[in-house]
């Protein structure tokens, strides 16, 4: 059902792209379709977003606005292994 939601968004697709060591890569408003990132930084702020059939290695992640305070808000509640929680799509890899 989330994956409907978004498809029907209005997200910029980027497909085939291979994103590689220092870029920096803003994921919100955009469907990633078969690309790669490889060593990059994803910059994710809370937005739609959507990862379709995509290589990820060696990236970071830097979390601002929404995103952020959520992970400070679960932080509060106490949870300090977060990937428990946590559901990676499996087209996701």
């Amino acid at each position: 059902m989330m994956k409907d939601v978004l498809e029907s968004s209005a997200l910029e697709i980027v497909e085939g792209e291979t994103f590689g060591q220092s870029a920096e890569i803003v994921i919100d408003r955009r469907h990633f379709k078969n690309c790669r990132f490889l060593g990059c930084v994803l910059l994710y702020s809370g937005g739609d977003s959507l990862l379709t059939d995509c290589e990820i290695l060696n990236v970071s992640v830097s979390l601002s606005g929404n995103a952020a305070t959520t992970i400070q808000f679960l932080l509060s509640l106490g949870y300090t292994d977060l990937t428990t929680m946590l559901a990676i799509p499996s087209s996701v890899h």
